[in-house]
């Protein structure tokens, strides 16, 4: 039992970052932009493929314009090779992506109430 407890942290942080990994994302993706289209919402597939696409075109732009560099401080150098942090972006854009989906197919009356519905609804 103390060997799970001790390796717990180590296993859950391993399971949540592979959470973003493109392997798990990209046939999401494209099985909810699938679903989408079957369910006879293509303004909502479009937006979906046409987030997801820009985010990927605005972080490697990023990538290619930022590239790499490096910050010394303290006499000790650090260098970063993949900024801005392709993963993290791809997954703030899915799973954000995924919650507003949700978000805007409730019919609750709470939630279509609210305001971050009101903002969204705007757009």
């Amino acid at each position: 039992m103390l060997g799970l407890v001790q390796h717990f942290p180590r296993s859950f942080w391993f399971f949540v970052s592979n959470l973003g990994d493109i392997a798990l994302i990209a046939p999401c993706a494209l099985a909810i932009f699938a679903l989408l289209l079957l369910q006879r919402r293509a303004i909502e597939a479009v937006g979906w493929g046409l987030g997801l696409g820009l985010c990927i075109i605005v972080t490697f732009t990023l990538k290619m314009t930022l590239g790499s560099f490096q910050v010394t401080l303290l006499g000790h150098t650090f260098g970063a090779a993949g900024f801005p942090s392709g993963h993290a972006a791809l997954s703030t854009t899915f799973y954000g992506g995924i919650a507003l989906l949700v978000w805007s197919s409730t019919r609750s009356w709470v939630v279509s109430s609210s305001p971050p519905r009101w903002a969204c609804s705007c757009c």
